[in-house]
This record gives structure tokens, C-alpha cells and sequence, in this order.
């Protein structure tokens, strides 16, 4: 016999039983269903909560960079006229104004030579002499030689004889190997070589072996034969109180080799050589020597080199002449002049006068007020589109029944529009 589900009662009783099962299966579920319901809205709700919470982290942030009083020091300067001087102030500087007037700018010291045709051409030339070989004797009789390299109490001598009959060959071994002209590791103090002059005759060569041009290593011959020749040393020195740099330029060097010597020097005090061109039909080519820093504390003295000063000839101020106030004032530079009005950078531009008023930077604080104004207003419209009732889809938003976050509008209206007492000026 074939089972089948029962789906009456009975015949007559008028009640279905599929009907009451799933009558008592959804009493049963309702609860299920409410708390699941329940879920999703706290699900939605603590979204929300994120929302709003990191909506006032940003209120806290833009109220936390009011408190900072570095906001309400800070500083503008405006200038009469931004092309005579320009400048910066520091915060808390006090705030006036000034009369600033330019008489004259810092300069830099500089040198320079007469007019060549070109840069190759010989700044010191090798001698002429009538010797055609190194191995030709040159003495007839014992020669003294007397040399000294340096100067002061780093000043040596050297004295030696060299015998009848020497070849410049011979001349060069004495001196190389002369006791009085090695040191301790038995190397010179001077080394001489013979070497070819400009019109194929020799010559012999002294050069010194101290590479500290910061010491004079100078070399003088006092007595000796006339075809020693010695390098041609100039020296300068940066400031009056500076220390003497010596360039040594052997014979044969161009304008060229000069100015390499000079860049070159790993002593150089602060001075850059150039050759330039001035545009002159004839020899317009000249070798300049300037100061890397304006003022007087670097201008630039030559010694035995011919050279015309060109600024600060004549003793003319290198430093920046200005007034403040009616008070006169000396600088060195130009620029980043920060002891002359406290808290105040001055940078000179150029001759003439202008005007200084420092005052009060508000922008930044007007940009820090409108963030906090405009981050509590996104707070509020928040509040008010999630706890008030959405005609448009019939139902009460999603914060309605939190109270704390019904209110908190108000709290926040409240903080902002209380007085607070700073016992200062601001309120």
C-alpha cells in the first residue's frame, strides 16, 4: 500500500494541517528574522559610526593646529620696491617699519692683464741660451752656486761648487745629489734638469719640490752662472690678513697654463682665473683673476705678477654700503644680512631707497579657521542626513535612534561658541 502525506485532519474538522505547520514555523522564525534585521541595522550603523568618527579626528586635527601658537607669530615683509632690497622675518618678530636706503652694493676684488692675441700665447718664456747640448762643458774654471727655496725660518740654502769642465749634465747631478739640498729621506728640496729653450739651446731648470703652495717655495739664485733659470713665482693672497699663495709657472707656460695652475691649486684661498675675450680688434684676450666673495675681507693682493686692479682700484670700498633709519651700515655680502634688524633677513638688490613694514601673516590662520569651519559644517550635514526622517524614502534614517549622535551637533556648537580666556589679547 502506497504512504502519502496527510494534509487533513480529518473529514468534517475544517482544518489544514500544511496551513498550521507553516503558521507555527514562521512564530518561530519571526524571532530569527527580527534579530537578523537587528544585525544588518548595526552593521549599517557602525559603517556610519566610522564615517562620522574619522569626520571629527579631522575637527580635532584642524582644532589641534589653531592651538599652536607658532600660527599666530608668523610674519610678513612688504617692500616699497621689490628691486631695491627684499626681505624675510622670523616669527614673533616685532612688528614696524623701516626706512632702508642702498648706496652701494658688495663687489667682488678683480684683477686684470694687458690685452694678448690669444690665450696661448707664452706668459713667461723659456730663456734663450747659446749651449746646443747637454753634454757640452759650459765651466772653465770651479763655479760657486749659491740658490735658496722659501722664506723665513723655512727658508734653506743651498751652496755648492761645481767643477771645471762641467756640462749642464754635470751642473744638474751636483745640485740633485749636493748633501745641503736633501732631506731627511734623501729627497730635494730642489730638482734640476736640463731642458730645451725656445730656440733648441739648453738650459737648466730649477723647481721646487714642496707642494704646499701656502709656503713660499720661492726659489732665488744668488750666485751661480747666468743660464740657470729658475720658475717665475708670483703670489696673492685673499683679505689682509690672509696667508700668501704661491704659484710657481714654469718657463714655456701659456696664459692658458696659468689659469689651470691657479683653478688647479689645491690651496687656492678663493679665487677663480679666467681668460676672456673682449671683443677688441686687436689682443682682446686678457687673463682675469676675481674674488669668489664680494667684500673687503676678500679682496685680492698680487705680488710680482703685472696686473691692472679693476674693482677696488684705488682703494675703493668692496662692501655693501646701506642705511637704516638714517643709520649707516658695512656689510661684507649682499645677501642673508641678518644683524642689522633683529629677526629680519635683509637681502640688497640694488641702489636706491625703499620702504620695510613687517606685519602680522594672518592667511595661514584664516586657512586653518575656514578647515575648521568647513570640517564641523560636513560633521553637521552627517548628523542631519543619518538621524532625521527621509521623506523621499519614507523611513527614519540610519542614526535616528542613537541620541548621543542626535546631540552632538549641538555639543560641538556649543565648544565653538565659547569665550576662553587667553589673559592676553586674543579671546
Amino acid at each position: 500500500m502506497a504512504l502519502g502525506s496527510i494534509t487533513s485532519l480529518g473529514v468534517g474538522s475544517g482544518f489544514e494541517l500544511q496551513e498550521m505547520l507553516d503558521s507555527l514555523r514562521k512564530v518561530d522564525e519571526a524571532t530569527i528574522t527580527l534579530k537578523e534585521a537587528n544585525k544588518e541595522k548595526l552593521e549599517a550603523q557602525l559603517t556610519e559610526f566610522d564615517s562620522l568618527n574619522a569626520k571629527l579626528i579631522n575637527f580635532k586635527s584642524s582644532a589641534l593646529a589653531l592651538s599652536l601658537e607658532s600660527n599666530f607669530l608668523e610674519r610678513s615683509v612688504a617692500t616699497s620696491d621689490k628691486e631695491v632690497a627684499g626681505a624675510t622675518a622670523l616669527h614673533g618678530t616685532k612688528i614696524a617699519s623701516y626706512s632702508l636706503e642702498v648706496k652701494r652694493l658688495a663687489s667682488k676684488s678683480s684683477w686684470q692683464s694687458q690685452g694678448i692675441e690669444t690665450g696661448s700665447a707664452l706668459i713667461y718664456s723659456a730663456p734663450e741660451t747659446s749651449y746646443t747640448s747637454d753634454k757640452q762643458s759650459v765651466t772653465t774654471n770651479s763655479t760657486p752656486i749659491s740658490f735658496t727655496v722659501g722664506q723665513g725660518a723655512s727658508q734653506k740654502t743651498i751652496s755648492l761648487e761645481v767643477a771645471s769642465g762641467s756640462s749642464l749634465s754635470d751642473i744638474a747631478l751636483a745640485i740633485n745629489t749636493d748633501d745641503g739640498n736633501l732631506n731627511e729621506e734623501g729627497e730635494t728640496h730642489v730638482t734640476a734638469s736640463v731642458v730645451t729653450g725656445t730656440g733648441g739651446g739648453k738650459y737648466i731648470r730649477l723647481s721646487s719640490t714642496e707642494d704646499n703652495t701656502l709656503a713660499n717655495n720661492q726659489i732665488l739664485v744668488s750666485q751661480g752662472p747666468g743660464f740657470i733659470a729658475p720658475d717665475l713665482t708670483f703670489s696673492y693672497k685673499t683679505g689682509a690678513t690672509g696667508s700668501p699663495v704661491y704659484v710657481n709657472v714654469p718657463p714655456g707656460s701659456t696664459y692658458q697654463d696659468t689659469v689651470s695652475l691657479i683653478n688647479g691649486d689645491k690651496n687656492n684661498s678663493g679665487i677663480t682665473a679666467k681668460l676672456i675675450d673682449d671683443g677688441s680688434s686687436e689682443n682682446p684676450w686678457h687673463l682675469t683673476i676675481t674674488a669668489d666673495n664680494e667684500g673687503e675681507a676678500h679682496r685680492i693682493f698680487l705680488d710680482n705678477i703685472a696686473m691692472t686692479e679693476m674693482q677696488g682700484a684705488e682703494n675703493a670700498s668692496l662692501n655693501a654700503s646701506f642705511s637704516v633709519d638714517g643709520y649707516d651700515y658695512q656689510r661684507q655680502s649682499n645677501k642673508g644680512l641678518e644683524d642689522v634688524i633683529q629677526g629680519v633677513t635683509l637681502n640688497l638688490e640694488k641702489v636706491g631707497e625703499t620702504s620695510l613694514g613687517i606685519s602680522a601673516e594672518t592667511e595661514s590662520m584664516k586657512e586653518e579657521i575656514t578647515e575648521l569651519i568647513n570640517t564641523y559644517n560636513e560633521i553637521v550635514e552627517e548628523i542631519n542626513t543619518k538621524t532625521q526622517y527621509d521623506e523621499d524614502a519614507e523611513k527614519d534614517g540610519i542614526l535616528s535612534d542613537v541620541y548621543s549622535i542626535k546631540t552632538l551637533g549641538k555639543d560641538l556648537l556649543s565648544v565653538l561658541t565659547t569665550a576662553v580666556d587667553t589673559d592676553g589679547s586674543i579671546n
